[in-house]
């Protein structure tokens, strides 16, 4: 149960297609008792990773469960309590950068379609979609980037209730709410 071996089955299971067993895997290791006696800099790189798989798969409860855990572990020593701060750091970064990586696929993809916006609007149209609770009239419901701005939203909340309530974090809680804002 070294952490370089707890990275390396959980690249093993990635590359043969099984991320979701490597994402428990990853959490099985770092919400384990046996951590409380190692170094938090020698946990982060598996917490990173677990961060990466979790947010490609948003599984926001699972992350918010190991996030918690981890801090309960490992928030006995200074090193511990700023190795929670530099977690919640980069888990707002990879959300962040994962929602940019949406809305760019989204804006592509609204910039394919050459033909005018309203063509396909028509007031028929629209009252049957209105009717049927259908959004779907000429892309007005894109339904990947509102799941992507929910789970953005799910791991804003789940950093600020990570830091809530811990003087030695709250420089860390007071970035992420200005970054939330």
């Amino acid at each position: 149960l070294r952490p370089e071996n707890a990275l390396k089955r959980a690249e093993e299971l990635i590359s043969v297609g099984e991320s979701q067993a490597a994402l428990q895997s990853l959490f099985d290791f770092f919400t384990a008792r046996r951590i409380r006696f190692a170094e938090p800099s020698s946990v982060e790189p598996i917490v990173f990773r677990f961060l990466e798989l979790g947010v490609d798969l948003k599984k926001g409860r699972m992350i918010k469960d190991a996030l918690h855990q981890y801090k309960k572990l490992v928030q006995g020593s200074p090193e511990g309590l700023a190795s929670v701060s530099a977690i919640s750091r980069k888990f707002i970064d990879i959300v962040e950068k994962k929602i940019a990586v949406e809305q760019a696929k989204e804006d592509a993809k609204i910039e394919e379609e050459d033909e005018d916006l309203e063509s396909n609007i028509t007031p028929e149209n629209l009252l049957l979609s209105a009717y049927e609770e259908d959004q779907s009239v000429a892309g007005f419901n894109d339904e990947a980037l509102t799941s992507w701005m929910r789970f953005t939203w799910e791991s804003y909340r789940a950093v600020l209730d990570l830091l809530r309530n811990n003087s030695q974090l709250e420089i860390t809680y007071s970035g992420v709410v200005n970054r939330t804002m």
